[in-house]
Parts: structure tokens; C-alpha cells; sequence
């Protein structure tokens, strides 16, 4: 029955945001151990400014080989397992001597490249930002390979180990900094980091192609020539994912035209909004993205525009009371979670003013992350490169003309705008050049869930104000989903209906296989 439900996207969906949520639990733990042992002092300042492009290249990394990997995994499975596997294989091993090569010369140049890039704090601790940058470089090729194993298990249906394998790193660091940082200082962050990534690509490397096995046949897949595994295409990955960095940077441009406060501001609204992305947006596309690429293969269109409406209407039914929550309870809630210590009144009012400008595109962001798998297994790469050379073009530009006015504001409406700009044109892209598109239903609903989730709202700030109940954020938070909930329940729309009669079958959405 286990298998069963893993096997439905549904299933799989709930399970990997179950560890995702947990994933996040332990990070926060994580979070809490660096306040306790580094505090705002130097040594966190010098492990932030030194581990922030290998990690940054470690995402960019990840990306670009799932991305790449699985819509080119599913045009050899007609071919049969062995096809499969040998490609795999090739992938794999090539990948991570593409990334090794990368960083031999920032590992052996960091010096150089972190003195031009950063100011050093002090000459006698030269050497510590040093070591952390090589350290953390070391686990980039690691980070490839983690990538295709991960990418090859979710196209086989299997989501539980990726899913378990993103523990290894927020565990392996907080112990390496309970143990060590007293001797260590900053670098065990470091260690911990490459501890946990070593200790979860071998953990995915026995979950697929096995250990022992693999090192006895890597001589001989060594000599296939890497053109014939990696294509143009992957060129276009690697740019996109590049390119999408840039946006905090190109904020950060902005610095000297803000006020005081005006880019942390933006970097805890930013967290809040993409909270929710990172959990169940994540899991939904990491679940679909090898079933639409094996859909693409198949030419099955009509499965590819169920799908994807239907993770549609989902996402609407999930980020809309989001969504107003952000727009509703935006100052209560940065209340709770951030006002303690030196984050005062002032940094709440300015970081919920960001967040609800952020919020206008949450529902949209949601569903262009499900739109982005599309085009990527469609192979229409080079047009989603087109799209986000447009994006960061369009981002500059309005956070040219809208800091000026709104400060770090501007900053927050220009993301919002350029998200909602993606997933216009997204749309037009596969309607055009796929003949895919959403179901009208999808608007209806959008529409019928911001009208519940508006006179959720007014009835409930009523019910409190009549029965003169204490404003307790999570109570009142609480209560408002409860009664958008119901109220969701009684109006029962096409999308309610459905979840009600199929969740239990484990047929949500189509089954993977």
C-alpha cells in the first residue's frame, strides 16, 4: 500500500515535502547552533563572505544536471534498461570531471580570486577564508554526481532516498561545529558541509548504480567521448541557472540608494515568500518533472496538459490562502517570527511593507516553477534562455526606476512584476510552441479561492472583534484556514470534489508508471 501511494504523484509529493518540512526543521536547528557558537561576530561574517560563490556554484551545479539529465534520460527508454544505464553512467562520470576541471583554477588561484572579489578583514586570518573556499570547492564535482544519482532515481520513481540523502549535510555540520568549532573555529562549518556531501553521494551512489560495482567498470567508461553525452543544450542549462543567480545580486547594486536596513529587509521577506516555494512547489515539480518528460517522449500531449492543469488547480488551492495570509497578517506575522533582539519595530513595518509586494506573485511564481519543467522537458531551452536574459534585463531596469521612489520596496514590486512577466510569456511559449496550455478552469478557481479567501478574512477579524477575543496571531491565523477550509468544503468546486473522491485511492493525479 506504501508503494502504491508513493507511486501516484500525489503520494510522492506529500512524502517529499514531509521531508522537506523536516529538512527545514533541522536547518533551523542548524541556524540556531550558528547563533550560539558564531553569534554576528567575524568568524560567521568571514565564513559567509568566503563560502557564498562555492555554494552559490553548488546550486548552479544541481540544477543544471537535473535539468539536463532526466528529459535526456527518457529518449533512451525506448531503447531498454541497458541504454538507460550505460547513458547514466556516462552522464555521471562525465559531469563531475566537467565541475572537477572547473575548479581546479579557482582552487589553486583562491588566494588571488578572494582578494579581488572581497575585502579580508584582517591579514592574520588571511589564510582561514582561504581554506574555507577550497574546502567548499571541493564539493561541487560531489554536488554533479549528486545531481544525476538523485535525477536517475526520481526518473526510476524512486523519491524516498533523495528525498532522506538531504539530511546528511544539516546533520553532519551541526555535530562537526559541536565538536570542533572550540578548535576549528569557522572551518568546521566548512568540513561539516563536506563531510555531509560526501557522506550523501555515497549514500545515492549505493542507492543506484552500487559502489563496488561501479568503480570496477568506470575504467571502461571512461574513454566514451564526453561530446557524445553532453549536448548543446546543456550549455543553454547552465546559463539559465547562472543568469537566475543574479537577481539578489543585482539588488544588492542598489545598496547605497536604500536606507538603513532596506536590503536585510528585503533578504527576510524574500525567506517568507519563498518558504512555501521551497517545500511544496519543489516537491510538486521535482514528482512531475519525469513523468511530463516521459509524456514529451511519448508525444503524449494530452497527458502533459493534465497534468499539468491539475498541479495547477492544486498549487491555486495551496498558495491563495497563502497568499492572503502574507497580504493580511504580513506585520503580526514578521512580528513573531523576526522582532526579537536588535530587529526592531522599524525592521518589521519595512520588511512586511516588502513582503506583501513580493505576495502579489506568489500564486504566479508557484505555477511558472511547474511551467519552467515543461519547457525544460519540451527541450525548448534555448527559448527559456531567451526568457530569463529577458527577465534580469527587465529586473535591473525597474529596480532602476522604481528605487528612486518606493526604496527597498521598489526592489520587492520589481521581482513581483518580473515573476508575474515570466509566467505570462511561459504560457504564451507553450501554448505556441507545444499547443499546451492551462485549463480555464484554473482562473475560475484562482478567483473563486481569493473571494473565499477574502470573506474568510472579514468574517474572521468580525468574529474577533464581536466576541472580543485575545488577537493571538497563530490562534487568529489558525482559525482564518479553518474557516477558508470549510468554506472551500461547501462551495465544493471541481478541484474539491476531486481530492475528496481520489485521495484516498491514491489517484490524485495520474500514477507515475
Amino acid at each position: 500500500m506504501k508503494h502504491k501511494f508513493l507511486s501516484t504523484i500525489s503520494g510522492a509529493t506529500l512524502y517529499i515535502s514531509f521531508i522537506l518540512i523536516l529538512s527545514k526543521g533541522i536547518g533551523f536547528i542548524r541556524e540556531i547552533v550558528f547563533a550560539g557558537y558564531y553569534g554576528t561576530g567575524v568568524q560567521y561574517d568571514i565564513y559567509l563572505v568566503s563560502s557564498v560563490i562555492p555554494l552559490t556554484l553548488n546550486i548552479i551545479v544541481f540544477f543544471v544536471g537535473q535539468n539536463y539529465f532526466i528529459p535526456s534520460l527518457s529518449k533512451y527508454s525506448n531503447f531498454g534498461e541497458k541504454s538507460e544505464i550505460k547513458f547514466s553512467k556516462q552522464v555521471f562520470v562525465s559531469y563531475i570531471l566537467l565541475t572537477f576541471i572547473l575548479i581546479i583554477p579557482l582552487y589553486f588561484f583562491s588566494e588571488w580570486f578572494l582578494e579581488i572579489f572581497f575585502s579580508l578583514p584582517q591579514k592574520e586570518i588571511s589564510s582561514t577564508p582561504k581554506l574555507i573556499f577550497q574546502i567548499l570547492l571541493l564539493t561541487v564535482p560531489l554536488s554533479a554526481g549528486i545531481s544525476i544519482l538523485t535525477s536517475y532515481l526520481q526518473s526510476k520513481l524512486e523519491f524516498k532516498s533523495p528525498a532522506i540523502s538531504q539530511l546528511f549535510i544539516n546533520f553532519s555540520i551541526i555535530i562537526l561545529i559541536v565538536l570542533y568549532s572550540s578548535s576549528l573555529g569557522n572551518i568546521s562549518i566548512a568540513l561539516g558541509y563536506l563531510i555531509g556531501t560526501l557522506l550523501q553521494f555515497v549514500y545515492l551512489l549505493r542507492k543506484t548504480f552500487g559502489i563496488r560495482a561501479f568503480i570496477l567498470e568506470t575504467k571502461s567508461l571512461l574513454p566514451e567521448k564526453i561530446r557524445s553525452v553532453l549536448y548543446l543544450n546543456i550549455i543553454y542549462i547552465v546559463l539559465i541557472e547562472s543568469i537566475g543567480q543574479l537577481y539578489s545580486i543585482i539588488d544588492r547594486i542598489f545598496f547605497a540608494e536604500l536606507p538603513e536596513g532596506g536590503v536585510a529587509s528585503i533578504y527576510y521577506a524574500q525567506s517568507l515568500f519563498l518558504f512555501p516555494i521551497s517545500i511544496f512547489t519543489f516537491a510538486l515539480s521535482t514528482v512531475i518533472f519525469p513523468r511530463i518528460s516521459k509524456s514529451f517522449s511519448e508525444n503524449n500531449l494530452f497527458e502533459v496538459n493534465e497534468i499539468l492543469s491539475r498541479s495547477s488547480r492544486v498549487t491555486v488551492l495551496i498558495f491563495t490562502p497563502i497568499s492572503l495570509v502574507y497580504l493580511f497578517y504580513s506585520t503580526p506575522l514578521i512580528k513573531l517570527v523576526f522582532e526579537r533582539g536588535k530587529f526592531s519595530n522599524e525592521g518589521t513595518l519595512m520588511t512586511s511593507e516588502a513582503l506583501g509586494l513580493f505576495t502579489i506573485s506568489l500564486v504566479f511564481y508557484a505555477i511558472y516553477s511547474i511551467l519552467n519543467k515543461v519547457i525544460y522537458s519540451a527541450n525548448l531551452s534555448k527559448l527559456l534562455l531567451l526568457l530569463t536574459i529577458i527577465g534580469i534585463c527587465l529586473k535591473y531596469l525597474l529596480n532602476y526606476q522604481l528605487v528612486a521612489y518606493f526604496a527597498q520596496a521598489g526592489l520587492a514590486l520589481s521581482t513581483s512584476i518580473t515573476y508575474i512577466v515570466f509566467f505570462i510569456i511561459s504560457l504564451y511559449l507553450i501554448k505556441l510552441k507545444l499547443n499546451v496550455s492551462l485549463d480555464k478552469k484554473v482562473w475560475l478557481e484562482l478567483l473563486l479561492n481569493v473571494f473565499n479567501g477574502i470573506f474568510s478574512y472579514i468574517f474572521v477579524e468580525a468574529f474577533f472583534y464581536i466576541f472580543s477575543f485575545t488577537d493571538i496571531i497563530l490562534v487568529k491565523l489558525s482559525f482564518y484556514l479553518f474557516v477558508y477550509m470549510i468554506n472551500n468544503l461547501l462551495i465544493e468546486y471541481e478541484t474539491i470534489k476531486f481530492i475528496k473522491q481520489n485521495l484516498f485511492r491514491n489517484q490524485l493525479f495520474f500514477n507515475l508508471k
